[in-house]
């Protein structure tokens, strides 16, 4: 899902819009939602691996892990 875009504009000055959510899954790896911020970099990271176990990880705007739940990768 991409940001939305200002109404008001027409459709030939859209500027690019970043993605601010991507929900996937694939059998072996599991599931994932990330939420990006405006800029299209991913902040929040919810996952469920191929052994089932969950996570979620907040990420700063580098891209790097500022707190996880749990606490350690098991």
């Amino acid at each position: 899902m991409r940001q939305m875009p200002d109404p008001a504009l027409p459709v030939e000055q859209l500027p690019p819009m970043p993605s601010r959510v991507q929900l996937g899954y694939s059998t072996p790896e599991g599931a994932f939602l990330v939420l990006s911020d405006s800029r299209g970099r991913p902040r929040i990271v919810l996952e469920i691996d191929g052994d089932d176990r969950p996570s979620i990880k907040v990420l700063d705007a580098s891209g790097q892990v500022v707190s996880r739940l749990p606490d350690s990768p098991s």
